[in-house]
């Protein structure tokens, strides 16, 4: 899927609790630090080469609410102290299209790739019975805390990843 846009709006969407200001907070950032954008009112945004990439934290409160986000690309959020549990109420109510991506954060309260590897089958899972899961939806391990501990492996390298999956969309 390419966007044909100057302007595109990302939706980081979870439960409370999984992540999304954290992720938004280093994100904004590197994008402060590289002089390419910084924080904004619910998230950041990156501008470069005549695009400005609006990444914006939502809960699934939000649609409670009566609020529809508008999102040009979703990615979910998924803690994994708690898993997609949530998801499984949850998603089939929003009325998403699709799903471009998932960043299952907080692999560093989790000692055992079995486990990890199991909240990726069960969201998965949950993404397919809900038809928002494509050939191409990524899916990216990673840790806030360690990305604002500088900490490479699960930090910044997920963090990398995660925009390269976005620029991939556009």
């Amino acid at each position: 899927m390419a966007l044909n846009k100057s302007a595109v709006t990302v939706r980081f969407l979870g439960g409370s609790g999984a992540g999304q200001s954290g992720l938004l907070d280093r994100l904004a950032y590197i994008a402060a630090r590289g002089g390419v954008g910084g924080a904004v009112p619910g998230g950041c945004v990156f501008r470069m080469k005549g695009l400005e990439l609006r990444l914006l934290e939502t809960h699934f409160d939000d649609f409670k609410r009566g609020e529809a986000p508008q999102a040009d690309l979703w990615f979910l959020v998924v803690g994994l102290d708690e898993g997609p549990f949530e998801l499984y109420e949850e998603l089939p109510a929003l009325g998403l299209e699709r799903v471009e991506g998932v960043f299952l954060n907080k692999c560093d309260i989790i000692d055992e790739d079995e486990l990890i590897d199991l909240v990726r089958l069960d969201t998965r899972s949950v993404l397919e019975e809900n038809g928002l899961l494509s050939p191409d939806t990524v899916f990216i391990t990673g840790s806030v805390a360690f990305a604002a501990q500088v900490q490479r492996r699960a930090g910044i390298e997920a963090l990398e990843q995660l925009l390269k999956a976005i620029v991939a969309r556009m």
